[in-house]
């Protein structure tokens, strides 16, 4: 849109010079009398007039517009230092939460548990074998102790939202 008054803006303008340079050759071109040449002079000015009120127009629809695009340009740019700090929050939680779940279960490093930070979500991994014997859905003590820990940490920060899953071969 903001464009399309430009183009407009423009043609008015080359309008208006060729008006000018037709009046030019008409004057020259021609031996006319001061009458015709007074006609011709108020209608040339008449025209001028009306091309420069439709200027004034365009103009005004222009700067509205670049004023419109200057709003939305400063909505754009709060939204985005908004969304840059929800980022920026949340990659705090999840630095946070990894920390911490790494801290409380530490004791069961090479046991088969992971803790680790993938795709912006935090992922503790559970082997079988620390969950389950194998062919029983029965949890083992130290599965449950694991489970515990998680619960713990999960209770204690509320503002996560937590996923588990899990399965037995049985």
């Amino acid at each position: 849109e903001l464009e399309s008054v430009q183009k407009k803006l423009n043609d008015t303008r080359t309008e208006f010079d060729a008006s000018v340079t037709d009046y030019d050759r008409q004057m020259q071109g021609e031996d006319m009398d001061l009458s015709t040449a007074r006609g011709l002079l108020e209608e040339r000015e008449r025209q001028l007039n009306e091309k420069e009120s439709r200027l004034e127009i365009l103009q005004k629809e222009y700067d509205d517009r670049m004023e419109q695009l200057e709003d939305i340009d400063r909505k754009i740019l709060e939204e985005e230092e908004k969304l840059k700090e929800v980022m920026e929050n949340k990659n705090k939680v999840v630095d946070d939460l990894h920390r911490i779940l790494t801290q409380n279960l530490s004791g069961f490093d090479g046991q088969g548990l992971t803790v680790e930070v993938r795709d912006n979500r935090v992922v503790v991994a559970i082997e079988n074998k620390l969950l389950f014997n194998s062919g029983s859905w029965q949890l083992l003590d130290e599965g449950m102790a694991v489970l515990k820990k998680v619960t713990a940490v999960l209770e204690a920060n509320t503002n996560v939202e937590a996923m588990i899953f899990c399965y037995s071969d049985n």
